[in-house]
């Protein structure tokens, strides 16, 4: 862990760790499917040539390559409102993890916690309570289908391109989550008993598993 962790998510390691403790000594095996922010981005970059390339093809050839009405105001005003509707729906994305996860949470929405990495200027949402898998799956990828591919489709088929790129830039957004979530599904668990934390400080999750 090489950053410096809020007071919040101090108390919310120290709470993990007791947990953690009381399950390992019942026999829990403990695995982190954690993943490197710097290199998801690395991912994230990478993977914006072929996702505009698909939104933007879709997007010509279903409008009959009809090209909106281009000016530098007009370009320059859709451009700002682009930044500015993406930082409201970072905000928006983290919610909606923690909406998501909280229906599922033994205490609902007092299980879930928000907070912001500031060396990686990103917001975040943590769950404090264990998750079944596809719980967790499921409020890992809303943000996805409901601010990246739903817009992205809307806009295709309504001819906006400023909605089309929008769901484009949430769908980028929400890489590390596919990241995180792949690694979960495609984890193999060997136990008979599972039980799945979100990470207290870092993204990714944690698995318990015992035989029965």
């Amino acid at each position: 862990m090489n950053r410096r962790l809020t007071p919040a998510e101090k108390r919310r390691l120290e709470r993990f760790q007791e947990t953690a403790a009381d399950l390992q000594a019942r026999g829990y095996r403990k695995t982190e499917l954690i993943i490197d922010i710097v290199r998801a981005n690395i991912y994230v970059m990478i993977a914006a040539v072929p996702v505009f390339a698909v939104i933007l093809i879709l997007f010509f050839v279903l409008n009959r390559w009809r090209l909106p009405h281009f000016s530098i105001s007009g370009f320059l005003l859709n451009f700002l409102l682009l930044c500015v509707v993406f930082f409201v729906l970072a905000a928006v994305h983290e919610l909606i993890h923690g909406l998501v996860w909280g229906l599922f949470a033994e205490h609902h929405f007092k299980d879930i916690e928000f907070g912001f990495m500031q060396e990686y200027m990103t917001p975040y949402c943590a769950c404090s309570v264990p998750l079944t898998k596809w719980k967790y799956v499921i409020g890992g990828v809303a943000p996805l289908l409901l601010l990246g591919i739903l817009p992205a489709a809307l806009g295709i088929a309504y001819g906006s391109l400023l909605i089309s790129l929008t769901g484009g830039l949430m769908i980028l957004a929400a890489g590390g989550d596919v990241l995180i979530v792949a690694r979960l599904i495609r984890y193999k668990a060997e136990g008979g008993e599972v039980v799945i934390f979100d990470h207290p400080t870092e993204p990714g999750s944690v698995v318990f598993e015992r035989s029965r």
